[in-house]
C-alpha cells in the first residue's frame, strides 16, 4: 500500500467520524471557542485604562492647542484632529477586543449548526419511529381481523400471562386432612418482556448499579398506606390532565410516582387530555413464591392475590407484618389504546 492510499483511507475515517459526530464536535467546538474568548476579552479589559488614559490626554492637548494658538489652530483641525483621536481609540479597542468577538461569533455559530444538525437528525429518529408505528399497527390490525383481540394483546405482551403452581400441602390440625391448593401466578420473566408493567414493592432495582435500593415512596407502616399512594398517584395525575395543567401524562410520570425507574416505552405512551380523561392505574396485591424449578433465581414468580377472597387478602396481610419485603403490588399502566386495543403513541408535540 502507497503512502497516498494509506493516507487517502486515513482521510476517509476522519470525514466519516467528523460526519457521525458532527453534533458533538460542533458544541464542544463552539463551546471551548466562547471560553477562549471570554479569557481573550478579560485579558484586553486590563488594558482599557491605559487605552481611555492616552485618549483623555490626546483630547486635553486638542482643547490647550485652542486656547493657546491665538486663531492659528481653527476650529476645523480641531474637528479633524478630534475624528483622528476618536478613531486611533475605537481601533485600540477593536484590536483589543477584537479577537474574543470573533471567538464569540464562531463558538455560538458552532453550537448553533450543532444543535441544528442534532435537531435534524432528532426529526427524522421521530419520522422513522412514528413510520414504524404506523406499520406495526396495521400489521396489529391484520392480527386482530385474523385472530381476535385477545391473541393479539398476548402476544405482543399486553395481556398479563398467569398459570397454576401447585402449593405444599396443607394439613388441617383439627381434622387431620390434608388438601393441595393452587395458586395464580405470574412470572418475573412476565413482567419484564410487559413494557406496561412494573412491580411496586419495598426495593427497587437500578440498572447502572445493579444493586438493590429502597424505594422512596413505600410505606412500611402498613399495607393500607402503599394502595392509598397508588391511588393517589392516579388521581394527582388525572387532576393535572383534566384540569389542562398539560397536554398528556407520559408513563413514566406514573412510574416516578411510584418510586419506579423510567422506560423507553413510558416516554412514548400514556393518556392524553379530553373529556372525562383519566389516568387508570390497576393493581394487584402479591406474594413472592420460591420454586424448586428455577435454581438461579430466589424468586422466581409472584402469587397474585384476589383482593375479593378474604382469606387471600388475610394470608397477603399477615406476610406483610410479618417481612413487607415479600410483598408488593404488580402495577398495570392501563394506557390509551385505539379500538383495536392497540396502545397509541403520544404525539411528541404533546411535550
Amino acid at each position: 500500500m502507497s503512502i497516498i492510499d494509506a493516507g487517502a483511507g486515513v482521510a476517509k475515517k476522519v470525514i466519516k467520524f467528523c460526519k457521525v459526530n458532527a453534533p458533538v464536535i460542533g458544541l464542544v467546538a463552539g463551546s471551548a471557542a466562547v471560553v477562549v474568548g471570554t479569557v481573550l476579552a478579560c485579558k484586553a479589559t486590563l488594558e482599557v485604562d491605559d487605552i481611555l488614559t492616552e485618549h483623555a490626554e490626546q483630547m486635553s492637548r486638542i482643547k490647550k492647542g485652542v486656547e493657546v494658538s491665538d486663531g492659528k489652530y481653527t476650529e476645523e483641525s480641531k474637528k479633524r484632529d478630534t475624528i483622528k483621536v476618536y478613531s486611533a481609540t475605537f481601533g485600540r479597542f477593536a484590536k483589543a477586543y477584537g479577537p474574543s468577538a470573533l471567538l464569540y461569533a464562531a463558538g455560538f455559530a458552532s453550537i448553533f449548526a450543532g444543535f441544528g444538525c442534532l435537531n435534524s437528525r432528532y426529526g427524522v429518529a421521530l419520522t422513522s419511529v412514528a413510520a414504524l408505528d404506523k406499520k406495526f399497527g396495521e400489521y396489529r390490525t391484520k392480527v386482530v381481523e385474523k385472530f381476535g383481540a385477545e391473541v393479539d394483546q398476548e402476544l405482543a405482551g399486553l395481556k398479563l400471562p398467569t398459570q397454576k403452581l401447585e402449593a405444599d400441602e396443607l394439613v388441617n390440625e383439627e381434622t387431620g386432612e390434608t388438601k393441595t391448593e393452587e395458586y395464580n401466578v405470574v412470572t418475573i420473566k412476565d413482567i419484564e418482556e410487559n413494557d406496561f408493567i412494573m412491580c411496586f414493592e419495598k426495593y427497587t432495582w437500578n440498572h447502572v448499579t445493579q444493586q438493590k435500593e429502597l424505594n422512596p415512596v413505600w410505606e412500611k407502616g402498613g399495607y393500607t398506606f402503599n394502595e392509598n399512594t397508588i391511588v393517589q398517584a392516579g388521581i394527582n395525575l388525572t387532576r393535572r390532565l383534566q384540569m389542562r395543567l398539560i397536554d398528556a401524562v407520559r408513563m413514566n410520570q406514573a412510574i416516578e410516582a411510584l418510586g419506579g425507574k423510567c422506560s423507553s416505552a413510558g416516554h412514548w405512551y400514556g393518556w392524553t387530555s379530553a373529556p372525562g380523561a383519566s389516568v387508570r392505574i390497576n393493581y394487584t396485591p402479591y406474594i413472592k413464591r420460591y420454586n424448586d424449578e428455577y435454581e438461579d433465581v430466589q424468586f422466581p414468580c409472584m402469587e397474585l392475590i384476589d383482593i375479593n377472597d378474604p382469606d387471600a387478602r388475610q394470608r397477603f396481610v399477615n406476610q406483610y407484618i410479618d417481612d413487607d419485603s415479600m410483598v408488593g403490588y404488580l402495577i398495570e399502566f392501563d394506557v390509551d389504546k385505539d379500538e383495536n386495543g392497540i396502545p397509541v403513541m403520544i404525539s411528541e408535540e404533546l411535550y
